[in-house]
């Protein structure tokens, strides 16, 4: 298995037995952005003996993915003449791999033809289902498939992995602090933070999210002055309330802090009075 994974132990132990004896169906299940769609992916990789990187162009993987929001029982047809088609014998077991991420967005249609193929599913292919709410898929697939539970790994885990990576501490703790869970989201905040010197925005925000109206508006007037500056930090408030919009539990306050946000980063593209918008953004939060 990949070492490079960041996976919780009790997933590592399930992820090892299923890949001893892998069943044609299995449903990853986990909360958002804790891993699952990276671990259908190691999966496959493993099934099929191809490298990781290559799973997305190997040409006997399929990847389903929800568009506007929904799979449509078109997704599902297109993948049942994928697996009519013939595939050259192959060294090994498993010659053909599907993943449907977010297969809880299927539409009924959808689940109902998936469910034919799950019952009388084609040799050596294997089925994979990533999903963050199972409850919202037919019961009888539900009883059909596999579980697998994609854990969130322990923080001292994901800090000594990530420090590994060649990410710097503070990054990570400042990421951590925002991601909510999420290693989708750690990873995104660290994709523009990989540098000693680029940790300041994500900390900036972790310190303005906790103060109170007046302190964050002397911020305005002092470390944000610089226009460089404060254009880092907008734009890290708009990734973390992204970030943790889509997993945090309270919506409300991260829908409003990203409109807002959103609303400064558009007005200082355009030039406008810096002082004047980070007030109103720092009132806003």
């Amino acid at each position: 298995m990949n070492t490079a994974l960041i996976l919780h132990e009790d997933t590592t132990a399930a992820l090892d037995a299923y890949l001893r004896n892998p069943a044609q169906s299995l449903l990853l299940q986990g909360k958002t952005g804790v891993g699952k769609t990276i671990v259908a992916r190691e999966i496959a990789a493993q099934l099929l003996g191809t490298p990781v990187p290559r799973v997305e162009t190997h040409p006997y993987v399929r990847l389903v993915r929800p568009h506007n929001g929904t799979i449509a029982i078109e997704f599902i047809r297109d993948l049942a003449s994928f697996f009519r088609l013939r595939v050259p014998a192959a060294a090994t077991a498993v010659h053909r791999v599907a993943i449907l991420e977010d297969a809880d967005t299927m539409t009924r249609a959808a689940q109902n033809a998936l469910l034919k193929l799950l019952e009388e599913p084609p040799e050596r292919t294997v089925i994979l289902l990533t999903s963050s709410q199972p409850n919202k898929l037919l019961a009888t697939i539900r009883s059909r498939v596999q579980w697998l539970t994609v854990s969130l790994p322990k923080k001292s885990v994901i800090v000594q992995a990530l420090q590994q990576e060649g990410y710097a501490p503070g990054a990570i703790e400042a990421a951590c602090a925002l991601a909510d869970g999420s290693l989708a989201q750690l990873y995104k905040l660290l994709s523009t933070d990989t540098d000693t010197a680029a940790v300041a925005p994500l900390d900036m925000v972790k310190t303005v999210l906790a103060s109170q109206p007046f302190d964050r508006l002397l911020l305005v007037n002092g470390a944000l002055k610089d226009p460089a500056a404060a254009k880092a930090f907008v734009d890290a408030l708009v990734l973390a309330a992204s970030a943790s919009l889509h997993t945090s539990n309270n919506k409300t306050r991260w829908q409003k802090i990203l409109e807002a946000s959103m609303t400064a980063q558009a007005a200082l593209a355009q030039r406008s009075n810096q002082k004047l918008v980070l007030s109103e953004l720092m009132l806003a939060l």
